[in-house]
């Protein structure tokens, strides 16, 4: 095989293999749809946590505060 066929097939090859770089880009993709996901539900629980005590705010001050 002379240097030019094999070059090309390793061309070749490489072409049909992902790129490190694109295959970082879909891991960093991916890590940013899972903490954006974790932030909303942190969001979330905070929302609910703030619900939950002023409920027991208002119970606490409808029975005098005792």
């Amino acid at each position: 095989m002379k240097v030019w066929e094999w070059t090309g097939q390793v061309w070749k090859e490489k072409q049909n293999q992902p790129s490190v770089i694109y295959i970082l880009q879909q891991q960093n993709a991916q890590l940013a749809q899972e903490i954006a996901k974790n932030k909303l539900k942190h969001h979330e629980s905070m929302q609910q946590l703030q619900e939950q005590i002023a409920q027991l705010a208002l119970q606490i001050a409808a029975k005098g505060g005792r």
